[in-house]
């Protein structure tokens, strides 16, 4: 029988050689060790992707495999995993909320209000060695990499075969391209394939609402990738050029645009008219404003003079009301 001395010596023995692996703390030191220093992977035999523990695994054959859903017994609400359940029903059921102590601020989820605390108060950000982009979790840095420069996209859509970066893409998708359901906005008809898209487009344009606030400057913004974009390109003078005529733009997807339209001659044609146009948003809002029968305009409240796009709208408002000057 060992000594109570031998086995505190052990204790101690193990506990240095593990402190010695890294500095980070985490509540599950045997599970870190085990899947970060001593690189056991779970690998799955259906697709082949990995995975540090094995309770991990079984939550991805689980989901994405046996289609094993969890339902709410509330509303029908079905989701991949318990933990997204429970959240679930904390959160929109049973109401409760997580406040920062620091500012008071509310989040449905703790993992969100950790994440505040950490990017906000803590000023923790992960940065993109390839393009130096930062993101306040490591998950998001590294859905970044994936998708953005490693181009993997692994989330396939079983009925055309469209290929995802992200799974939260997957399913509005199939629910606007193949199951055909669309959230109309009751002030104005137009129509969203996301109900979160509804809900941002409700707060920005009817409600006026920009809730995202840069603490450098102070400026507002009623989406946080605006927010982002912004800091990106104005603070840290992040910008993305184009390797065929060197212009830069301030955010990737315009960049595509750019290449798509200008050297690779993509263009969206109009059914009705054959019109082309260089980018989507365009060519909608040409059907919106030229053939579509109850035309979409908007009034200025002023002078009653209509405009087919809102921005020619707020254009007027600025030169005319505000006598603001645009530089030709």
């Amino acid at each position: 029988m060992k000594s109570s001395g031998t086995v505190n010596y052990a204790v101690k023995v193990k506990k240095e050689a593990n402190d010695m692996l890294c500095d980070d703390g985490y509540d599950d030191m045997k599970a870190h060790i085990k899947s970060v220093h001593h690189h056991n992977n779970h690998p799955c035999q259906t697709c082949g992707k990995t995975y540090s523990q094995k309770s991990y695994l079984k939550q991805h054959i689980d989901s994405m495999h046996n289609r094993n859903n969890h339902a709410c017994h509330t509303c029908g609400k079905t989701f991949s995993y318990k933990i997204y359940l429970k959240r679930h029903i904390d959160s929109v059921h049973n109401r409760i909320n997580h406040p920062c102590l620091t500012c008071g601020k509310t989040f449905r989820h703790k993992t969100s209000l950790n994440t505040h605390i950490d990017s906000v108060h803590k000023r923790i950000n992960h940065s993109c060695h390839t393009c130096g982009k930062t993101f306040t979790q490591k998950g998001h840095l590294k859905t970044h990499i994936d998708s953005v420069h490693n181009n993997l996209k692994p989330f396939n859509c079983d009925v055309c075969g469209k290929t995802f970066a992200h799974k939260i893409n997957l399913k509005p998708h199939i629910d606007s391209v193949h199951n055909k359901i669309n959230h109309p906005c009751r002030t104005c008809d137009k129509t969203f394939s996301q109900k979160d898209y509804l809900k941002t487009h409700i707060d920005s344009v009817h409600n006026n609402l920009k809730p995202f606030n840069c603490d450098v400057c102070g400026k507002t913004f009623s989406q946080k990738s605006s927010l982002n974009t912004h800091i990106d390109s104005v603070h840290n003078h992040i910008h993305h050029p184009c390797h065929t005529c060197g212009k830069t733009f301030s955010q990737k997807h315009t960049l595509k645009l750019h290449i798509d339209s200008v050297h690779n001659n993509i263009s969206n044609s109009c059914p009705t008219c054959e019109k082309t146009f260089s980018r989507k948003f365009h060519l909608r809002v040409h059907i919106d404003s030229v053939h579509i029968h109850n035309k979409i305009n908007h009034p200025c409240s002023s002078c009653g003079k209509t405009f087919s796009q809102k921005s020619n709208l707020k254009t007027d408002i600025d030169s005319v009301r505000n006598r603001v000057i645009y530089p030709r």
